[in-house]
C-alpha cells in the first residue's frame, strides 16, 4: 500500500495539468514578473523585473550594458492579495513547451513562489514557450495594469533619447 501511495504521489507531480490552484493562489508569498524587450539598438533595448511581496514593490530596469534604475518601496498584504487575485484571473497555466523558430522577440516569464520555494515557473518567447494565459490577453499588459508605475519608471529611462 505505501509502494502504491508513493507512486501516485510521483504521477500527480509528473502529469499534472499546469493549472495554478486556489490553494496555490492563496498560499503564494512572491510574484517574480520578467520582460525583455525584442532585440533592438542598445539606445532602446529594455528588461525589467518586478518582484511583488506582502510587504515590498521591487522594481528593476536594465539595458545590455546593465542597471538603469532599481526601486523599491513598501506594499501593504492587502494590496499583495489584490495583485494576486487579478492575477489569477487572468487564467494562468503551464503548456506543453512550444518551440519557435522566430528570433528577436519579446520574452516574458513569471515565476510564483510559496516561501522560498517555487512552484510555478513558465516563460513566453514570440510564439513559443510554455505559459498560456486562458484570454490570450498578454501578461505584459495585465501586469502594467497592476502595477502602472513599472510603465512610467520604464519610460523615464528612455526620455534622454528624445522618443
Amino acid at each position: 500500500m505505501k509502494v502504491f501511495s508513493i507512486f501516485l504521489t510521483f504521477f500527480g507531480i509528473f502529469f499534472t495539468t499546469g493549472r495554478i490552484t486556489n490553494q496555490d493562489w492563496q498560499e503564494t508569498t512572491k510574484i517574480v514578473y520578467s520582460h525583455s524587450d525584442a532585440s533592438v539598438a542598445p539606445d532602446y533595448y529594455r528588461s525589467y523585473t518586478l518582484t511583488v511581496t506582502k510587504d515590498s514593490i521591487r522594481i528593476y530596469i536594465g539595458n545590455y550594458s546593465g542597471k538603469l534604475l532599481t526601486e523599491s518601496r513598501p506594499y501593504s498584504e492587502q494590496d499583495f492579495q489584490v495583485f494576486v487575485s487579478k492575477l489569477k484571473k487572468a487564467g494562468i497555466k503551464k503548456v506543453k513547451e512550444v518551440r519557435s523558430t522566430a528570433t528577436g522577440c519579446d520574452t516574458e516569464s513569471l515565476v510564483l513562489y510559496k516561501g522560498d520555494s517555487i512552484y510555478f515557473s513558465a516563460y513566453r518567447q514570440c510564439d513559443g514557450g510554455d505559459m498560456e494565459l486562458t484570454d490570450h490577453i498578454s501578461l505584459e499588459r495585465i501586469i502594467s495594469k497592476l502595477a502602472p508605475e513599472l510603465v512610467g519608471k520604464v519610460e523615464k529611462t528612455r526620455r534622454h533619447l528624445n522618443i
